[in-house]
């Protein structure tokens, strides 16, 4: 149900028609109006560790091996951090993408390890601080 007084309603759905090819990325960032900052962060790390599970699964052959690189807790590429630098050195993400999901790799790290972790700690601040592909406001 959307909120009548809230400017920003149904703009997940906006988007989506707008732009089909960002599929339910939209009303996934719509859910995070409900969500605490450490939920926020958890879940968009969650996501971006998804993206490149399935990026780099588009560029194997479709065999057991490939998924037993990917999936499971002993897999060799299996972590947040494998996979950004498996994408990295096979060219599927560009050096500031890289720079920028180590950070939120890092940053996702803190919130789930870190009870006490907010973005006004100084080293979550720094982090954010240090990003090298700044995203553009959709709506003025």
């Amino acid at each position: 149900m959307q909120a009548q007084n809230n400017p920003l309603a149904g703009w997940a759905d906006k988007i989506q028609h707008e732009h089909p090819e960002m599929g339910d990325l939209a009303h996934l960032l719509e859910g995070f109006n409900h969500e605490s900052p450490r939920g926020i962060v958890l879940t968009i790390g969650g996501f971006l560790e998804q993206q490149l599970r399935d990026l780099l699964k588009g560029y194997l052959l479709d065999v057991t091996s490939a998924a037993t690189l990917l999936d499971g807790g002993m897999a060799p590429l299996g972590s947040f951090g494998a996979m950004a630098h498996a994408s990295y050195a096979l060219g599927l993400v560009n050096a500031d993408e890289f720079h920028d999901l180590n950070l939120i790799r890092r940053i996702r790290n803190k919130f789930a390890h870190e009870f006490n972790t907010t973005f006004e700690s100084q080293d979550i601040s720094d982090l954010c601080n240090n990003f090298h592909q700044a995203v553009q406001p959709y709506f003025d």
